[in-house]
């Protein structure tokens, strides 16, 4: 027989498919203006289904530091958590996808799940 897959699998399939393109589209996209150009890091932030809360764009609040330490880029979380740290009753999971061979990282939120980019 036909076999159902309730919605909920398939929007968590949906969106496990718009992180991994996120993740690496960058990297997988052949252009000559994109040449040398690879994906740095993600930042997931899920809120629970019941939040109304909307989070502002974090690419400005994410410093990186003028200078490499010990040869990796370096990028402080700082700003961003400060807002995800006083909105944590609204978020469901917080996700950081970064290549931890050239890629450093500091003042992380409360919980984030560190993974290889």
């Amino acid at each position: 027989g036909i076999q159902s897959i309730s919605p909920a699998i398939k929007v968590e399939k949906d969106i496990d498919k718009l992180k991994e393109a996120m993740r690496r589209g960058v990297t997988w996209y052949d252009s000559a203006s994109k040449a040398g150009s690879e994906n740095e890091l993600l930042l997931w932030v899920q809120l629970k289904k019941d939040s109304k809360i909307v989070l502002p764009n974090f690419t400005n609040l994410i410093k990186m530091q003028d200078e490499k330490q010990d040869g990796k880029v370096v990028y402080d979380f700082n700003n961003v958590t400060e807002i995800l740290d006083r909105n944590s009753d609204q978020i469901e999971k917080i996700e950081l996808y970064y290549n931890k061979v050239n890629t450093k990282v500091f003042n992380l939120p409360k919980n984030v799940l560190e993974n290889n980019l």
